[in-house]
């Protein structure tokens, strides 16, 4: 009877595989963070490890997702491996077979394991298709739950793997700086790889709290996790960037009012009465700038996805609600407690702001299993495409449309720098043929330049002249439908 390679939970050798390249990048790590920090040089076989380190975690996580790639990145790599050592040891001099055999080794069984066997090539059989693309979704989706073991394995990796990649931005930012003269050339803070900057970590731990949904909406919407995984690293660094930027000037502002109130109020008055007032009062309001900064930045969030009501009601709760009743209620009592109603106002507008963050995750996490569920079990999920294209290509477009069994609403319109007519189309489709619609609306809806005639205003008379202009292409909208009947 022939034996069965295709059970996905048996890897044999495979999993020999993935507690070596575990163990390899955990030793390796320690060793470069704890023992040996700041001995060693970044000289090419340094810079091989550091690249084999990379392989070593790549590959345990592709036959972890039993991904089908592993086997052709594991094949390819082993080949550049045994490549490269050979040529760097016949360059330096230092070639003798016996010990490039030996170096070899683990290279050589790798090659000859995947090539060869039949259990690799029976289970590492996933690709990154639609349907595997929506069961990472649903898992990302899962382990956005604090009390789960997944959402704080999560939670970790990112605090480890970005107080590294952190510090190596800022051996970038000092080796330039350093080309002037700014940075200390002996120190090993900026000059040692492995020095983890804790600040980076844990502003990509709140970065990925807060951005979380923006990450599940990029996996929903990409052709591959990989894209995805790029596109959201690309933001969050932006984010840390803007973050890192944006604590700096608050600190600088905390300082001032806590350090030098009275320099600051010198620039406006010289009162010995506002004096004593003013400086009280800018030790209490310098401590509203930390709270202030959930505050001021959820109106701003509601009122970017378009969630109006959570807006205005959070900046109604900061300046009416509370800001101006607690400072008259204490200010009854004595003007010195007055100015807690500054802290005490961006506290409470800071919470109420995260419980409705917090209830519009839950929201978008049930609107998304219930597609999930929807999908499982055969359900149509339905799209509206809202298409305003030019008159003159709406023909071809609509004819497109319904040779590919489409249908749609024709609407005529008007818009755009001339006011020219436009055609409006709302196309309902299941969520799986939105590319198709969209790709045909693509191929017949190019942008062209048109002449018109303009009249200048000059000293003498002048005939209209002819002005290039860019008409055509397309605008489209994508939206949900929460319900969809056809009676």
């Amino acid at each position: 009877m022939a034996k069965d390679f295709s059970n996905p939970k048996k890897l044999g050798f495979m999993r020999v595989l993935q507690f070596f390249f575990a163990f390899n990048v955990i030793v390796t790590i320690s060793l470069l963070a704890f023992l040996i920090k700041g001995s060693y040089e970044l000289e090419f076989s340094n810079i091989l490890d550091f690249v084999n380190l990379i392989f070593d975690s790549i590959s345990f996580w592709l036959i972890w997702q039993r991904k089908r790639l592993a086997r052709h990145f594991i094949i390819g790599f082993s080949l550049f491996n045994i490549f490269i050592g050979t040529a760097f040891n016949i360059a330096t001099g230092h070639f003798s077979l016996v010990g490039q055999l030996f170096s070899c080794t683990p290279d050589l069984i790798l090659l000859a394991y995947f090539l060869t066997s039949r259990r690799a090539k029976a289970v590492l059989t996933q690709p990154f298709d639609a349907e595997v693309k929506q069961r990472e979704l649903a898992k990302d989706l899962d382990c956005y739950q604090p009390r789960t073991w997944a959402f704080w394995r999560n939670i970790i990796i990112y605090f480890c793997v970005f107080s590294v990649l952190g510090h190596w931005m800022e051996i970038v930012y000092c080796s330039f700086m350093n080309v002037f003269g700014i940075v200390d050339a002996d120190s090993l803070v900026w000059d040692d790889p492995m020095y983890p900057f804790l600040v980076y970590g844990v502003g990509v731990v709140v970065c990925a709290l807060v951005l979380m949904p923006l990450k599940t909406a990029l996996v929903a919407r990409r052709a591959t996790l990989v894209s995805a995984g790029i596109q959201f690293f690309a933001v969050t660094v932006v984010v840390c960037m803007l973050m890192e930027l944006a604590m700096v000037f608050m600190l600088v502002g905390i300082a001032c009012f806590e350090l030098i109130p009275a320099q600051l109020l010198g620039l406006f008055t010289s009162e010995p009465e506002v004096f004593a007032i003013g400086t009280h009062a800018f030790h209490i309001i310098g401590l509203s700038f930390l709270p202030a900064v959930l505050s001021l930045i959820f109106p701003v969030f509601f009122q970017a996805i378009g969630a109006a009501l959570p807006s205005i009601l959070l900046s109604l709760t900061r300046q009416i609600f509370c800001l101006i009743p607690v400072f008259w209620f204490f200010s009854r009592i004595d003007l010195s407690y007055a100015w807690f109603a500054f802290p005490i106002a961006e506290v409470i507008t800071g919470t109420l702001g995260l419980i409705f963050y917090a209830r519009r995750v839950h929201i978008w996490g049930r609107l998304e299993q219930a597609a999930q569920t929807a999908r499982r079990k055969g359900a149509v999920v339905m799209k509206m495409i809202t298409a305003i294209i030019n008159k003159r290509d709406s023909g071809e477009v609509c004819a497109a449309l319904t040779e590919a069994g489409y249908y749609f609403t024709r609407m005529s319109s008007t818009g755009g720098f001339l006011t020219g007519g436009n055609t409006t189309l709302l196309i309902g489709t299941p969520e799986e043929r939105v590319p198709q619609a969209i790709s045909i609306i693509r191929e017949h809806c190019s942008r062209r330049t048109e002449k018109i005639s303009s009249n200048v205003q000059l000293a003498t008379p002048s005939a209209p002249y002819p002005t290039e202009v860019t008409v055509g292409g397309a605008t489209l909208f994508v939206s949900d439908v929460t319900q969809f009947e056809k009676i």
